[in-house]
């Protein structure tokens, strides 16, 4: 029987809506290539909770557990595994370093103190959303341009404490909220989530949809948060490539600029003394026309 050993050759890939395995060969002890080893994969990951045979497609750290099926022929010796990387798409980032621009401002009159732009700040692979629970002021970025229909993907992760709203949206206003067009995602508490679409002020012109998320959003994993707007039509929702709902009533017609932020509304919990992160590593925006 031959002793063979695992050599990773490529473990890092850019998350592009495709499945991705680690590539790698196998070699003797001579370090010599073996080329006709039959293999299965099982892919896990700590940090998301993912447990199959499919290979991955979203942004985290992955193992690979790699069983050789003719072992008659074959003995896998060191290593049964491979880590490997799918990480955000770095259009994403440059997307968000680029098209955007940081904001101050307070909006509705229930105690919270909005967002001060000092609470964004910009790393090589994110940027972070800092909100103070203490004072109950977040952070927010805003597009430098408006937005026709099409796709509009973030992909993010969070700590935050009970209080805090992390909210991906977009915006237009008129006419002192006779026209009020935005389409939201605003995730709470640890696992509430509300899906929404506006075209006025006048709550008869707005639809909400609330639920609940499978995953506690407080744990700082990734996911992707992604709404496809058909203007005047649906907008449909999805988590992690996974189609959540859709909204068919009050669906906005006007472009948009594209809000991304996290503060402190009297409806997300009993705020906290905590500071609370949100982390945004890609927008990607696609349009329909």
């Amino acid at each position: 029987m031959t002793k063979v050993t695992i050599v990773p050759q490529t473990v890092t890939f850019e998350a592009d809506k495709k499945s991705h395995s680690p590539v790698f060969h196998f070699v003797n002890e001579t370090n010599e290539v073996i080329n006709d080893i039959s293999y299965s994969i099982h892919y896990t990951s700590e940090h998301n909770g993912y447990d199959s045979d499919l290979a991955p497609i979203l942004p985290e750290y992955y193992a690979a557990n790699i069983t050789i099926i003719n072992q008659n022929k074959y003995q896998l010796v060191g290593k049964s595994w491979v880590v490997f990387q799918i990480k955000p798409p770095s259009i994403g980032l440059d997307n968000l370093k680029n098209d955007f621009n940081a904001v101050s401002g307070i909006w509705g009159d229930d105690g919270n103190n909005g967002v001060y732009k000092d609470n964004v700040t910009y790393h090589e692979d994110c940027l972070k959303f800092k909100v103070d629970g203490a004072s109950r002021c977040g952070a927010a970025i805003c597009s430098k341009d408006y937005y026709q229909e099409g796709s509009f993907e973030f992909i993010a992760s969070s700590n935050s404490k009970s209080g805090v709203c992390m909210a991906f949206w977009t915006f237009f206003y008129a006419n002192g909220g006779q026209i009020n067009n935005e389409i939201d995602f605003e995730l709470y508490g640890q696992n509430s989530i509300i899906y929404s679409a506006y075209t006025s002020e006048d709550p008869s012109q707005q639809t909400h949809y609330y639920d609940k998320v499978d995953f506690n959003i407080y744990d700082d994993k990734i996911h992707t948060y992604r709404f496809d707007w058909y203007a005047g039509e649906k907008v449909e929702f999805y988590i992690d490539e996974v189609f959540i709902c859709e909204i068919t009533e009050n669906v906005p017609t006007f472009p948009m600029k594209v809000w991304i932020g996290a503060w402190c509304p009297s409806w997300a919990g009993n705020p906290t003394n905590e500071i609370s992160t949100m982390t945004v590593y890609s927008f990607i925006y696609k349009s329909f026309n």
